[in-house]
């Protein structure tokens, strides 16, 4: 009995203190605040019936180097979602070199899985792996590789007038603290 009751005691000391291997998480913040990571897990927007994905721009500024990537929603139907974004859920995993995006509700999309591989064609930073749509959990999964080690600020703005939109800025990591990124390109073939 005593026994049980030490492991029972340690137990409950001993587990908080882990986290289960999950990454700790950071809600996103309504304006750019200059808040990069490298790794780790960003949370934001609001529940609700359902949602859209309306489009995905991409800009690369080279005098900055950062790529600004910016996913505008829509409601359930594909109209402008004013003012907030739909529930999401971004993973910046520099351990398998890639950022994955869950964008719950979001059921449907303007933009087929091609039309999203050349938004991102040209960008020195991220190529699209993967669109997921998965009619279970009602949600939209989308993974980018990272073609080299990058850091990355999310944000989502909230302004009542303006459409609801996910931004990613993705900027390169400082040198020497990075390991090398797998390549998004297959073995044996050529593009």
């Amino acid at each position: 009995m005593v026994r049980l009751l030490i492991g029972i005691v340690l137990g409950t000391l001993l587990v908080p203190a882990s986290s289960w291997g999950l990454k700790d998480y950071k809600r996103s913040m309504p304006k750019k605040i200059n808040s990069y990571l490298s790794d780790g897990v960003v949370i934001g927007g609001v529940a609700g019936r359902g949602f859209s994905l309306r489009d995905v721009r991409r800009k690369y500024g080279a005098k900055t180097k950062v790529e600004r990537v910016v996913l505008d929603l829509g409601d359930e139907n594909g109209a402008p979602l004013m003012g907030t974004a739909s529930y999401f859920h971004v993973e910046v995993d520099k351990t398998n070199s890639r950022i994955v995006m869950d964008l719950s509700q979001v059921q449907r999309s303007r933009l087929s899985e091609s039309e999203l591989k050349k938004v991102f064609a040209g960008s020195p930073y991220l190529a699209l792996e993967s669109i997921a749509y998965d009619p279970e959990d009602r949600a939209t999964n989308l993974i980018l590789n990272m073609k080299r080690p990058i850091k990355v600020e999310i944000f989502s703005p909230k302004m009542a007038k303006t459409p609801g939109r996910i931004i990613l800025d993705v900027a390169p990591a400082p040198a020497g603290k990075s390991k090398r990124v797998r390549s998004s390109k297959k073995k044996g073939k050529s593009q």
